[in-house]
């Protein structure tokens, strides 16, 4: 979008961040919530920003008296932070001026320095995947096979020194007698463990862990945690169950081990400021709070002083330079000196956009080059890096600066100069659409477009940017890239030798050459200190009679020097004497400029002093310098892009006022999941149930819970995709899932099945050909509740259908011509399904061959006409499905398919073809037809074809062949 600064291009905004598999959460509107982004870079935060922190340590949860706490421990970034903030969901919790709210004393905060340990609880916590809600069956139960386990409850290398046990009776316990009332029953555990290596070898023999009773008469399910100490050291661990199951219908005594976890001696250190909370589970925050917490924070940054050259101590900033100079001298970005960095231009152009009120909020938790975040820090402000030698310098795109070089062609190559006026295209869209999110309004996504006064509004283009949250900010940075796209569209591109080791990106130049109007150039012979003379050769330009002139000179370093006004010149077209007007001499010297007659030079001894004229004291031509690159040892080429004062003529331009748009519609209510597809997998003794449904609009994620009698509800937890899978005990079991989002829920999809029940059996399936209809059948199968099938062609699906109770089903030609077909060749992959899932695939297959080749025809030949009476090959007409012949005429004897000039269809022998030319060579190929053919005859390529048949009609008197 335009050319910026030296730069040409759409700019890449958050570049290779949006595209990576593990998506910022911050930016990303499609996420559902923190996250644990392993192997991902460290984050950072600069400004003021709305963030989604992710994980930095694994959660954990445990029950204490029956109530669910959460342990949660969360990245603010790397450096130091004012946190002003925190919510779930969109409810603030806490606020640095208030603490935690007085709704929500269930949650406990503490803010963590980077390298500090965590003291609100333990987070050195490892959790088995092994364990996952077995079921502990009774020694009286057929499923009983003693201890479930082994499990290792640390891995290799580490140590713990405490056990913890969660054990769920999901039905609750209790009896009822013989008059329906609920009794005292108790369920007997007992868990062992033993010492291992880190190669899992035993070192010790079992041992107790802990025997465990379990009272009750309650229909609530129970959750506890047993809290084991043990002799640091790396173990296995086992559980039984060891009371006998009522094992009839009157009696709750389903007990799972639902989750382990070893608890590590001492605490994680973190290279990150982070912040960890304690939640006690509530019917307010048992659905939000460990997936939706965000957070409003101001990064603490040093500020630089041009006056002392020092640094302050840290500040809580929005300061964009300091933030550039935090990436360019941090270790883990550019490990700059202070010596390294031109400080005092990069302050400057700060002090300049905070006058405008232009701040750089932003949160960087993507992958980046050093290079290429800081040039993204660039763009949101109109500016662009460079290097000046060792140094990293920046330069602003702005109006008024002064010209640095001067390009004539006494300095550019001979034969290098090349022009280009660029019209309107695609890669310069007249209006630009900038992507923000909105500090004003809680850090929504929104959008601004910047429309010039004189776009046509052709094409647009859309940006994204970091570090932008201000819609003035944005407004305008849009119209800077628009107003570029639309007046900088003069390119040049040259050679030049020594001076190309000094110019640099985003320099000022001014050029005059043969190809430009307005201006005159050439080199300078003689002088006159006193007289404030000067004898000049011209090479290139008009010199005007009349009107006042300018003159500008180039130092030996190349910078350019005035320009001076004229007192008078006269010449004869190729030398010219000239005299600066002494009070505009006077003037430059006042404003710091050198007295050039120190350094005037006329070429004996080295590059001659170039000059060139104009009629304003403001430089003709003035191009900006997209790129030096070198050509040789000696050469570099040069890309310049016209410098048009217009580009900054539109400050006054209004913002329009946000229209209410949204990326995502509002939804106003979520609906229930659809399409809740749940099978049993597991083993028998362990059943796990894989649930599915389609995702529902609107939603952040989806509540699961599981049953054994559809009215009392065990939450298994919330999902932030749309499957789950689910340990259950056996017998009866009820699954339903909720779309959520934030404070709104949806009604439940509900699924009930019985995992003793086994996946139906193989079906038997036969495909065929009706016509081009494909169509297959296949047999019912006993147990199965509905059937599912693919339709393939080359081994690719074409077509599918899932959970029908029908026995059949057909392609038409109709409906396979939009997956591309139809084909001659089909399969069908054909299953059954039930509560348990689905059962074996089957494959029927049908092909409808095109009938055999033709070998030889018998045709008759007339003056005007031509009789088909026999054909050797395919089989006759109504027989082996051969329904009659194609013949195709072409102009050349060897045209195909493509170059079919004319088409017959026929069914029946003999066939006549008339009104043909005499003594005229016709050329035809011949195949037989089938029904397929009949219903696409459109696919006649697919024919088996005969080679070319040329026929030469007889003279105009009769003959025969």
């Amino acid at each position: 979008v335009g050319a910026l600064g030296g730069f040409s291009g759409v700019p890449s905004g958050l570049s290779g961040a949006y595209d990576a598999a593990t998506a910022s959460p911050t930016y990303n509107i499609n996420s559902s919530g923190n996250q644990a982004r392993l192997y991902q870079p460290e984050p950072e935060g600069f400004g003021r920003m709305q963030i989604t922190p992710d994980y930095i340590a694994t959660p954990w949860v445990q029950y204490i008296e029956n109530e669910q706490y959460g342990y949660f421990v969360y990245a603010l970034g790397r450096g130091n932070y004012d946190v002003e903030s925190m919510s779930f969901g969109d409810t603030v919790f806490w606020r640095a001026s208030g603490g935690v709210d007085s709704a929500y004393d269930n949650v406990q905060v503490e803010f963590v320095p980077a390298g500090s340990p965590v003291t609100l609880f333990p987070d050195n916590v490892i959790t088995s995947a092994e364990v996952s809600g077995q079921e502990l069956y009774g020694p009286n139960e057929e499923e009983y096979n003693g201890e479930i386990g082994p499990y290792v409850a640390n891995p290799p290398g580490t140590v713990t020194n405490q056990i913890q046990l969660d054990i769920v009776l999901p039905q609750g316990i209790g009896r009822y007698d013989d008059n329906a009332n609920l009794q005292e029953y108790s369920i007997d555990i007992r868990a062992e463990y033993r010492l291992i290596d880190d190669m899992g070898a035993a070192l010790s023999e079992w041992a107790v862990l802990r025997t465990e009773t379990f009272k009750g008469a309650t229909l609530t399910p129970q959750r506890r945690t047993l809290l084991c100490d043990v002799a640091q050291g790396r173990y296995e661990v086992r559980l039984a169950r060891t009371s006998d199951s009522a094992v009839n219908g009157r009696t709750m005594d389903s007990i799972q081990w639902q989750a382990m976890r070893a608890m590590l001696p001492g605490s994680l250190s973190y290279g990150v400021s982070a912040v960890a909370i304690k939640i006690r589970a509530t019917n307010t925050l048992s659905n939000s709070a460990s997936s939706k917490l965000s957070l409003i924070c101001t990064r603490r940054l040093p500020l630089y002083d041009r006056a002392t050259r020092t640094w302050s101590g840290e500040t809580a900033t929005r300061s964009w330079a300091a933030a550039v100079s935090a990436v360019c001298k941090a270790s883990w970005g550019g490990g700059l000196s202070d010596r390294e960095l031109d400080l005092d231009a990069l302050w400057a152009i700060d002090e300049r956009l905070q006058a405008r009120g232009w701040h750089y909020d932003a949160y960087i938790d993507g992958a980046y080059t050093v290079w290429q975040l800081i040039t993204e820090m660039c763009q949101p402000m109109l500016c662009v890096p460079r290097l000046e030698g060792s140094v990293l310098s920046f330069v602003e795109d702005c109006a008024g600066r002064p010209v640095r070089y001067m390009l004539t062609p006494r300095n550019i190559r001979r034969g290098s100069f090349k022009l280009t006026w660029n019209t309107w295209s695609s890669s310069t869209p007249d209006d630009v659409v900038m992507n923000y999110l909105d500090a004003a309004y809680g850090f929504q996504q929104r959008d601004v477009k910047a429309v010039l006064p004189e776009s046509e509004s052709r094409e647009e283009t859309s940006l994204e940017m970091l570090g932008i949250t201000g819609r003035e900010h944005a407004f305008r940075v849009a119209v800077g890239y628009a107003a570029r796209n639309r007046w900088r569209r003069i390119g040049v591109e040259c050679q030049v030798e020594g001076l190309g080791r000094l110019m640099n990106r985003g320099d000022v130049v001014t050029v005059s050459h043969p190809r430009l109007r307005n201006t005159a150039s050439g080199k300078v012979d003689a002088w006159d200190e006193a007289g404030l003379a000067l004898t000049l050769r011209r090479d290139t330009g008009d010199i005007p009679e009349k009107g006042d002139l300018y003159l500008a000179l180039s130092r030996p370093d190349g910078t350019a020097w005035g320009p001076c006004r004229l007192a008078a010149w006269h010449g004869d077209g190729g030398a010219y004497e000239v005299t600066l007007d002494a009070g505009e001499y006077a003037a430059l010297l006042l404003e710091d400029a050198d007295a050039p007659w120190n350094w005037l030079t006329a070429g004996e001894e080295s590059l001659p002093t170039l000059w060139t004229l104009q009629q304003s004291r403001e430089f003709a031509r003035r191009m900006l310098v997209q790129s030096v690159v070198p050509s040789d040892l000696w050469t570099y080429t040069v890309s310049l892009v016209n410098d048009d004062e217009r580009v900054y003529g539109y400050d006054e331009l209004p913002v329009p006022a946000w229209e209410g748009r949204g990326q995502l519609p509002t939804v106003d209510s979520l609906a229930a999941p659809q399409r809740l597809t749940v099978a049993v997998g597991g083993t028998a003794a362990s059943p796990v149930l894989e649930a599915s449904w389609l995702t529902v609009t609107g939603a952040d994620a989806y509540e699961v819970e599981t049953g054994t009698d559809g009215e009392a509800w065990l939450r298994v937890g919330r999902m932030n995709i749309n499957r789950a899978s689910v340990a259950v005990s056996r017998g009866p079991v009820w699954l339903r899932v909720a779309a959520v989002r934030d404070d709104m829920q949806s009604p439940w999809a509900v699924w009930a099945g019985d995992t003793r029940v086994s996946k139906p059996a193989a079906t038997t399936a036969a495909a065929r050909f009706d016509g081009a209809t494909f169509g297959v059948e296949w047999q019912a199968v006993a147990g199965a509740t509905e059937y599912s099938l693919n339709v393939l062609a080359d081994s690719v699906k074409v077509a599918a259908v899932t959970g029908t109770e029908a026995l059949e089903y057909e392609l038409t030609p109709e409906d396979a011509a939009a997956p591309g077909g139809p084909w001659r060749k089909m399969s069908a992959e054909v299953w059954a399904r039930n509560a348990a899932g689905p059962g074996p695939v089957v494959t029927a297959s049908a092909e409808a061959a095109a009938p055999a080749a033709v070998t030889a025809a018998d045709i008759s030949v007339g003056a005007d006409s031509i009789t088909l009476n026999s054909v050797t090959g395919p089989a006759p007409i109504g027989q082996d499905g051969v329904t009659g012949y194609v013949l195709l005429q072409g102009a050349t004897p060897d045209f195909d398919a493509s170059s079919v000039t004319g088409m017959q269809i026929i069914s029946a022998l003999p066939y006549t073809l008339s009104g043909l030319t005499p003594e005229t060579t016709y050329y035809f190929r011949l195949a037989g037809k089938d029904a397929w053919f009949d219903d696409v005859p459109a696919s006649y390529a697919a024919l088996n074809f005969s080679g070319v048949l040329p026929v030469t009609t007889t003279a105009a008197d009769g003959g025969n062949a």
